[in-house]
């Protein structure tokens, strides 16, 4: 049998090796930034770059001393890191595309927050014709089924909102996301794990650069943060998770989908119904709430508008979105398998009850998977994409680390949530 000092001391070399893995990343990000960054053009980035190389060298090495600082050396790899998915995101924004957004997302987003500066309704107004107004000559539209292209905002009102204060100060809004709120999530992972996990909790966020391309693309990071703040809070401040779940809920739709799992889950994990309906009516309330404050006003001012534009995912603004991504619609994508948008949304449907079912019937077992439910039914959807998929990461590492703080090996001893 291992004794408790053999498995610390395991650990604590296992560290070590997750450090390697860092620092096997670290070059690759460097190498990438050399490369794409035209840096006979920039010296700044070739100084950059080889202070990462160094640093990355010095740390490999010193993970061989046999009295090293491991904590040290853990802090400063997530740290150099951090350097280089920020150098390697700006590098991105500002010198490899600036014009070509590889989305109409970051582009919808800048015109409506520039909209709301001036007192207007980004709802209310057609978007065609933006990419030409702000200079983007390049960018990826969202196409319909009719021929025509999206041209209003597709998301609750927080997903535009949270950039006002970027596009006041006249920068980028790809910045928020990628040289911002991704540190966060990832200093979020590392500081919640425990010290003996070392910098392992981390690395998947940094393994894939495509990643971080969506990351630097897409506004994922807006509700993915305030998710894993969610999940984060769950066993400790219900109220509070309630707060962030409504935040997550008023940036992107995908995470409604989770709704129907927290009513299960403190229904029929309760003592009687009737508690877990009381539970369920106030972190509902709260998080329906929280989720009014940024939509209300533009709500009141256009119902018909907001509605239209939050539900264009579904509704197709007038006409179904065309099939696209990396699920089950791929089928179609290619043409393998004519199949109508109708028996994607059945099928979806279909999923949403037997995951609900089997949910309830396994509710020991299954009760955390409720967190990233819609990265898992997105794969059914006629539009599914990887990026949703991929977005399950930073979520699924901080229920792990909560599991681990909060709940026993055994999950019928596991404790339940509670308010106070």
């Amino acid at each position: 049998m291992t004794s408790d000092s053999d498995l610390q001391r395991s650990m604590r070399y296992l560290r070590r090796i997750g450090v390697v893995i860092a620092v096997m990343i670290l070059f690759g990000y460097s190498m990438s930034i050399y490369r794409r960054s035209r840096i006979h053009e920039h010296p700044t980035i070739a100084i950059i770059v080889l202070v990462l190389w160094a640093g990355a060298l010095i740390i490999g090495a010193h993970l061989l001393f046999r009295s090293t600082r491991l904590r040290f050396v853990e802090h400063s790899s997530v740290g150099l890191l951090l350097v280089s998915t920020t150098v390697f995101a700006l590098g991105t924004i500002y010198i490899v595309s600036p014009t070509h957004l590889g989305s109409d997302v970051p582009l919808f987003t800048r015109y409506a927050a520039m909209q709301v500066l001036e007192g207007v309704n980004p709802y209310q107004i057609p978007f065609d014709g933006v990419h030409e107004l702000l200079r983007h000559n390049e960018y990826v539209s969202t196409p319909k089924r009719d021929g025509t292209h999206v041209v209003s905002l597709s998301y609750p009102a927080f997903s535009f909102l949270a950039y006002v204060p970027v596009v006041w100060m006249g920068l980028d809004v790809r910045l928020l996301g990628a040289v911002i709120l991704f540190p966060i999530v990832v200093l979020l992972i590392y500081w919640y794990a425990p010290d003996e996990w070392g910098v392992i909790p981390v690395l998947p966020l940094f393994a894939n650069q495509g990643f971080l391309n969506t990351v630097v693309v897409d506004y994922e990071m807006l509700w993915v943060l305030p998710l894993m703040l969610a999940a984060m809070f769950w066993y400790r401040d219900l109220d509070l998770s309630a707060v962030w779940f409504g935040i997550t809920c008023a940036a992107k739709q995908n995470p409604w989908l989770i709704g129907p799992f927290i009513v299960l889950r403190f229904v029929f994990g309760a003592d009687d119904y009737r508690t877990g309906l009381k539970r369920s009516i106030r972190y509902g309330g709260i998080s329906s709430i929280v989720f009014l404050i940024p939509n209300v006003p533009f709500l009141i001012s256009s119902p018909e508008a907001w509605f239209q534009g939050v539900f264009t995912p579904i509704a197709g603004e007038g006409a179904p979105l065309i099939f696209y991504g990396q699920g089950l619609a791929a089928l179609s994508w290619a043409g393998l398998v004519p199949i109508a948008k109708s028996a994607y949304s059945y099928v979806l449907l279909g999923g949403l009850a037997f995951a609900a079912i089997a949910y309830v019937l396994y509710l020991d077992e299954l009760k955390d998977v409720m967190w990233v439910v819609p990265m898992l039914l997105m794969f059914l959807n006629y539009r599914g994409s990887q990026k949703y998929y991929t977005m399950l990461l930073p979520i699924a590492i901080i229920v792990i680390i909560s599991m681990y703080r909060y709940q026993g090996d055994d999950a019928d001893t596991s404790p339940e949530v509670e308010y106070a």
